[in-house]
């Protein structure tokens, strides 16, 4: 997986991360459950690297 892309979600104050599997096989319901599961590391990882800017 990499990171496409982040941008500011509409009508929120939240982000929208977008994300790509290069496998062709990609599980999408395991990919989706694996990031939820690493939220509050990834949460922590995207505002310090914004903040850092």
């Amino acid at each position: 997986m990499f990171l496409v892309g982040v941008v500011p979600a509409v009508g929120s104050s939240g982000l929208l991360v977008h994300v790509d599997c290069d496998m062709k096989d990609c599980d999408h319901e395991a990919t989706l459950i694996a990031i939820c599961n690493q939220a509050a590391p990834l949460q922590f990882e995207i505002s310090r690297s914004i903040h850092r800017k």
